[in-house]
């Protein structure tokens, strides 16, 4: 059975190239652009994993992580982000300290072998 992966990121570009590397792996996909529409996706269409951006726009990534532990759902969470600052791995160890436990963290730029392969590593834990 294939796996569905939930790819939430503001940029166009990025949601579309990692759909063309996943859809090769032969996974399904499913977009989203901003937290609300990923939370409308995940109501929608049970994704295996959910990779979703740190910065978006609208939502912060705080507000539907604390929006996804009110829900209970059981679904691994992948961050990625392009910012390498001290600020990223502040934000990450915010959320943890609040309960969330992320199943990867992926700097971008990502090369596709390894965003793939991390992917597939999350996917046979859960």
């Amino acid at each position: 059975m294939k796996k569905k992966v939930l790819v939430t990121d503001d940029n166009a570009d990025i949601r579309e190239t990692v759909k063309a590397v996943l859809e090769f792996e032969d996974m399904d996909v499913v977009m989203a652009q901003d937290g609300k529409t990923a939370l409308e996706q995940i109501a929608k269409e049970r994704p295996d994993l959910i990779l979703l951006d740190l910065k978006m726009p609208g939502m912060t990534t705080n507000e539907f992580i604390t929006i996804y532990q009110k829900l209970k759902l059981k679904m691994p969470i992948i961050l990625f982000s392009a910012s390498r600052e001290r600020e990223t791995k502040e934000n990450i160890e915010k959320l943890e300290t609040g309960g969330f436990k992320t199943a990867d963290y992926i700097e971008k730029p990502f090369e596709n072998e390894d965003l793939v392969k991390r992917i597939k590593k999350v996917l046979n834990k859960h």
